[in-house]
């Protein structure tokens, strides 16, 4: 809160930067497939395509991305929001800029060559870290990187919609997974400016063709429960076999992967091309009410099969847009089948398609209150939160409560054995810089020093002595035992690692971490104290930090 005004000043920069970078990957992305394919083939509208590009496409990309993932490096082919997770929870933020790299080119490939994915996956990574970056060349502290990675994410998900408060509610709900006025204020900023930017690029259409919905009966509302139900138990299914096919393919060689998922995406395009790319035309056009019962089920089908081989097979891509379209689908099937049931007036298929996008985001990705905001803001009528709400809340509890599954995000990272926890303590700590409690009234003395020089040092008053055996300080005492040992004896020399007294070994730890990181270098060398170090033309010491400081912190102060 102390930062709050810098924070939404960097909020606003780092907004501008992700935007420009969201821009970039949404062109680069079209630009590809209006260069193989002429202007005769909109971008995304792959449906157009002659068999033979559909079946050859995705075997191409597939390859090509398993060949390139299998040389590059282990720590480079991490990508995605999970990434973003991992490294928000065991690397305080820092996202490195080779896998950035990598995520745009190859996220930007997989798109082209109209493999089932979400570009909202690689758009989140590519905000994210280029908001980190920002803050890692400004010397930002490691809690301040936290708000920025959610400014990155929000960006992302507000120019790819150009719904920007459903970007805010995503950041703060999956990404941070923490709501605060310090958090919110520059990821809104951030939000705001990022979607201005795409609607100067592309207007101001949101990524779908929404109708007037509305709920005109509450006859249906039996219908909507059942939607909500259905959408638990097809969203638990998806992330269960999406999870079946990570762990079982694991050990195959990384080429493999993407290139099986290619192929067998090939052959479904043959007969469900609605599959291809980010279905945002399909998705349209199940709002419209336009696509029969049959077309409606082969894409849903189609696109679950297929997300859950690229999800599990290790291709780039996100699975935000895939669980918009296997959502729509399905609620425009139900929505099919109570508009043939019930008599005139009723709500259409296309308002069931709405709620099924929603409801599935929601349970896939645990995040009920964005997949709500997204709701009101590509439909632009608050009426729909009513429905919207009761299909998001069961599908929820189906997934969570009745299967006891996580987010489709949070369990791929598990088969990683990468474990991202919540707790309420840890994220209090993260938030906080150890500034906050660092005591910068300390000297640095070496452990033997005359009396005449201990008279001095005493004469400024300082709390701690940081004692030091060579270059760097081994032990940490308070001033009084030293002054103590001067009153009870006489001797010309005085060593503090000998005198009586309570030192304390001591950890050490970067100006820029937070109280978290300080705790957690505490526990691992099992001691109660750390200096804090500052890095510039030379490393110097900036002050010292105890385990006591820390926990009056969390226990008086919050």
């Amino acid at each position: 809160m102390d930062a709050l005004l810098l924070l939404a000043l960097l909020g606003l920069l780092v907004g501008l930067l992700a935007g420009g970078v969201i821009l970039l990957f949404r062109i680069y992305t079209d630009a590809a497939i209006l260069l193989w394919f002429g202007q005769q083939v909109r971008a995304q509208d792959f449906e157009s395509l002659p068999w033979q590009l559909r079946l050859a496409l995705p075997v191409i990309g597939g390859f090509v991305i398993g060949v390139v993932l299998h040389v590059l490096p282990r720590h480079v082919r991490a990508m995605g929001v999970g990434h973003v997770l991992e490294r928000l929870s065991e690397h305080q933020g820092h996202l490195p800029l080779k896998n950035a790299l990598v995520q745009f080119f190859a996220g930007g490939l997989v798109l082209a060559c109209g493999m089932p994915v979400g570009r909202e996956g690689p758009a989140i990574h590519l905000g994210s870290a280029v908001s980190s970056l920002t803050g890692q060349s400004l010397r930002l502290p490691n809690n301040s990187l936290r708000v920025l990675v959610g400014c990155g994410a929000a960006a992302a998900i507000a120019a790819c919609f150009n719904t920007p408060l459903a970007g805010v509610i995503f950041a703060l709900e999956v990404v941070m997974m923490e709501y605060t006025i310090a958090s919110f204020i520059p990821v809104i900023l951030a939000a705001v400016v990022s979607t201005v930017m795409a609607r100067l690029a592309f207007g101001n259409h949101i990524a779908y063709e929404v109708p007037a919905l509305d709920l005109l009966s509450l006859w249906e509302i039996p219908a909507v429960v059942l939607l909500g139900l259905l959408a638990g138990l097809w969203s638990s299914g998806f992330i269960a076999a999406t999870t079946k096919v990570a762990s079982l393919t694991r050990p195959w060689p990384l080429w493999t992967r993407p290139a099986i998922a290619g192929i067998v995406i090939g052959v479904l395009a043959l007969v469900v091309p609605e599959i291809m790319g980010t279905g945002y035309d399909t998705v349209s056009a199940s709002f419209h009410g336009s696509l029969p019962w049959t077309i409606l089920l082969f894409a849903l089908l189609g696109k679950t099969l297929a997300t859950t081989l690229c999800s599990g097979l290790s291709v780039p891509g996100g699975a935000i847009g895939p669980s918009l379209f296997i959502g729509a689908t399905l609620g425009g099937l139900i929505g099919t089948g109570v508009s043939a049931l019930l008599p005139e007036p009723h709500s259409g298929s296309g308002f069931y398609a709405m709620l099924g996008l929603a409801a599935l985001m929601s349970a896939t990705l645990q995040a009920p209150m964005a997949a709500l905001m997204a709701l009101l803001e590509l439909t632009g009528n608050p009426n729909i939160i009513l429905p919207g709400m009761l299909t998001v809340v069961i599908a929820n509890l189906v997934v969570s409560q009745g299967f006891k599954q996580r987010s489709i995000i949070h369990t791929l990272l598990a088969i990683r054995g990468v474990e991202v926890r919540v707790s309420p303590l840890k994220e209090l700590l993260r938030r906080a810089a150890v500034g906050t409690v660092m005591d910068s009234s300390f000297v640095l003395v070496n452990k033997q020093l005359s009396r005449h020089d201990a008279e001095i040092l005493l004469r400024g008053e300082p709390r701690w002595l940081l004692v030091r055996d060579g270059n760097w300080p081994i032990a940490l005492m308070h001033a009084t035992e030293l002054a103590r040992a001067l009153i009870e004896d006489n001797a010309e020399t005085v060593d503090l690692l000998d005198i009586p007294g309570k030192r304390e070994n001591l950890a050490s730890v970067h100006l820029q971490a937070t109280l978290a990181e300080a705790l957690d270098n505490m526990d691992e060398k099992q001691v109660d104290a750390a200096y804090v170090f500052q890095r510039g033309n030379q490393e110097r010491i900036a002050g010292v930090v105890t385990r006591g400081k820390i926990e009056s912190f969390y226990t008086y102060k919050h």
